[in-house]
């Protein structure tokens, strides 16, 4: 971008402003705003902008706003490329960390490994649905059996690996899990009396084991003796003239030589077992309980075909494992595929996630910018960078705060109580620096407006900003526009930021129907007032003040030379009797030049005063810094003139040798009770001592002050002579 054209009009207080700014001297701008300029309303403007809405005139709502912002071929800005920094927004937060935290390799290759692993999982989890009876949510069954979370599905699965492979055949897979293990059942199975009736039934069970000639308890029992003879049928065992032989307790042998033949001595065994007339009392007892609820009546049906699995009931948890291992079984190929991808891909995962956590970003650049170059009592961790790089979640923040030696880890509401508003202002830093990185990673073409970035900083973290300021406008495709009502801030950024004088420094000047940016002056007001004094009276009588302090400085305030000048600025017994002449020798003197005599030079310096502040006070809004000096002067002095004409006591006005204003002020109120000239005088105190008092480190505070304040107090001084 080579120009931005901005043309405004009637958007939250400016009237009009059209200006161009050519970006082709260097990529960033600086204006300096007195207070109450324009400086909010450019940056509000362009805000809006940003949030893709429309500039208006909060005030008067009728008039048509106009805003116009393109580049040098009349393209619209996109409210993309626009970025605005307040001066602070205590509830700002990028979301540009988790994006500043990602390393792109790291994350597709994890991506690509659990994507491999889901979709494999998916597939084995769509077949096993036809076991459990469950359409979805058979992961959080399974896990849920182990009273385990979602995320413990892979590792839960590889617990069971050896039990799937080394148990012989499945054993209950034609058993519905939903129907035997649900939230009825197993409150069923808690109700008073259940329990009991089920160890009753256990304990004959167990008991009618022991008698069986081929069945033993805990061991052998009629479920594993079907399943064997199932596997045996299923592998043609007997066909190929294999047998199989019984042994009973009293040591006898039956061989048995058929299918049929096994069956039908599984089958007699099994009956004499469930079918003992002790044994159904107790199934009955068991079976009333459960005809009482009506929800049951698919888990009654159940036992009612299925005796064997009351046992299972006293130890549901078992029960649980037994019934998914038997799934698994069934799908004995895809389990296997699955673990093996998932046991692979750990390896792999852990070498990526291990990383990730040593893993410097543009995050960890970020916050090194942050703790190197800010003085904060804290610095900034990520908790789960590892999350955030690899399963894209929001990235939890540690503050530590350190204190001498002492390190604390601190929750950031706490943090921001013990901050002084500097370090809160350093903490809102930090995310504006996040956000410019992202866009920087991002190549984002970007058009920053900084809105007196600096405000309520102490110097080192003022000039903090001023060096990341320059990292920016080095950056291609940023382009930026400083505002500052602060001119030190003003001066230090140009200086700093080697921003040209001629083509990219501006000064507003506002006028009743507009806003100007003008080309900024000298920024050092005082560099060339030595050489303009013998041209421009303006000059001359600004600089008084700034003489006088120098003469104090080296020599000393009962030096005969500062005692002339101070007639300037307090009405003394000499004060209309000082020429310019005599200004002028103690100029040459100061200064070590030879201001050339004039024809005037006899003339009293304060008719001079009086005559360039008539002259300033109907000049329009300007940034002249003599104007405003010169106001100032001429205030005070007639301020004086009056309130020592009122009072009317010589000997007590010779007596006044320091603060002298404000003493003859305390005196005129106590003479005088006018309300009106009260307020005026009081506005005389407040608004001049500093603008007269100032020297070339400390004149930035008049620049501040609007023409405007100062002219109509200058009437209105005026008008208490009349």
């Amino acid at each position: 971008m080579d120009m931005l054209k901005v043309k405004l009009q009637y958007c939250y207080g400016i009237k009009s402003l059209e200006h161009d700014f050519i970006f082709s001297n260097g990529r960033a701008h600086i204006i300096y705003a007195p207070n109450g300029a324009m400086k909010t309303s450019f940056a509000n403007t362009f805000k809006k902008v940003c949030e893709g809405g429309k500039p208006e005139d909060l005030v008067y709502r009728d008039r048509e706003t106009k805003c116009s912002i393109q580049d040098e071929q009349n393209n619209n800005i996109k409210a993309e490329e626009i970025f605005v920094i307040e001066p602070y927004n205590g509830d700002y937060r990028s979301n540009k960390m988790s994006t500043l935290l990602v390393n792109k390799q790291l994350q597709e290759e994890y991506r690509y490994i659990h994507a491999s692993i889901e979709k494999k999982k998916e597939e084995f989890l769509n077949n096993i649905r036809q076991y459990t009876g469950a359409k979805k949510g058979n992961d959080d069954l399974f896990v849920g059996a182990f009273k385990k979370t979602p995320k413990d599905f892979l590792p839960c699965l590889e617990k069971l690996q050896e039990d799937v492979r080394n148990i012989e055949g499945p054993t209950h897979s034609d058993i519905k899990y939903i129907d035997v293990i649900n939230q009825k059942v197993e409150s069923f199975l808690e109700t008073k009396g259940v329990k009991h009736s089920i160890s009753e039934y256990i304990s004959k069970y167990d008991e009618l084991l022991d008698r069986s000639a081929y069945f033993k308890k805990g061991i052998f029992n009629h479920t594993n003796a079907s399943d064997i003879c199932k596997n045996l049928q299923t592998n043609r065992f007997f066909e190929a003239r294999h047998s199989v032989s019984l042994n009973t307790d009293d040591g006898k042998k039956n061989e048995i030589n058929t299918q049929n033949e096994l069956e039908e001595i599984i089958d007699e065994e099994k009956q004499n077992i469930l079918q003992d007339p002790e044994l159904e009392k107790r199934f009955k007892d068991i079976d009333d309980k459960i005809t009482k609820n009506a929800e049951l009546r698919e888990f009654r049906h159940i036992l009612e075909n299925n005796h064997w699995i009351i046992p299972k009931l006293n130890d549901l948890d078992s029960f649980k494992r037994d019934l998914w291992i038997s799934y698994f079984k069934k799908e004995k190929m895809l389990y296997e595929e699955l673990l093996e991808l998932y046991q692979n891909g750990k390896v792999k995962l852990d070498c990526i996630i291990k990383k990730a956590k040593e893993q410097s970003t543009d995050w960890a650049a970020v916050v090194e910018i942050f703790n190197d170059r800010f003085d904060v009592p804290f610095r900034i961790q990520i908790s789960n960078q590892d999350d955030v790089i690899l399963e894209e979640k929001a990235p939890l923040s540690v503050f530590v705060y350190k204190e001498n030696e002492l390190e604390t880890e601190i929750a950031e509401n706490e943090l921001m109580r013990v901050l002084s508003t500097g370090e809160q202002r350093a903490l809102y830093i930090l995310n504006i620096i996040f956000e410019i990185r992202a866009k920087i990673k991002a190549e984002q073409k970007t058009l920053l407006i900084i809105d007196d970035i600096a405000d309520s900083f102490d110097y080192k973290n003022k000039y903090a900003i001023v060096e990341y300021l320059k990292d920016i406008i080095e950056q291609n495709g940023f382009y930026s526009i400083i505002l500052t009502h602060n001119f030190d801030f003003y001066r230090t950024i140009q200086s700093r930021l080697a921003i040209s004088r001629e083509n990219n420094c501006h000064m507003v000047i506002k006028t009743d129907t507009e806003i100007k940016l003008v080309q900024a002056q000298e920024l050092n007001a005082f560099k060339h007032w030595k050489d303009r004094a013998s041209k421009d009276n303006k000059i001359l009588i600004a600089s008084i003040p700034f003489i006088r302090n120098i003469i104090e400085y080296t020599i000393g305030d009962d030096d005969q030379d500062y005692i002339t000048l101070t007639s300037l600025l307090h009405i003394k017994s000499n004060t209309n009797s000082v020429t310019v002449t005599k200004i002028k020798e103690i100029y040459n003197k100061v200064w070590k030049t030879n201001l050339p005599p004039d024809s005037s030079d006899q003339s009293s310096v304060i008719s001079l005063i009086y005559n360039l502040a008539d002259s300033c006070s109907v000049d329009g809004e300007s940034i002249n810094l003599e104007n405003k000096i010169i106001l100032s002067i001429a205030i005070r002095l007639k301020a004086e003139e009056f309130m020592i004409n009122e009072i009317n006591d010589d000997s007590f006005v010779q007596s006044l040798d320091s603060n002298q204003t404000a003493r003859l002020y305390k005196r005129y109120k106590n003479i005088v009770n006018t309300e009106e000239n009260r307020k005026i005088l009081e506005q005389v105190i407040l608004m001049t001592s500093e603008n007269i008092h100032f020297n070339s480190f400390m004149y930035e505070p008049i620049l501040d002050m609007a023409d405007s304040h100062l002219q109509a107090l200058y009437v209105k001084v005026k008008s208490l002579h009349a």
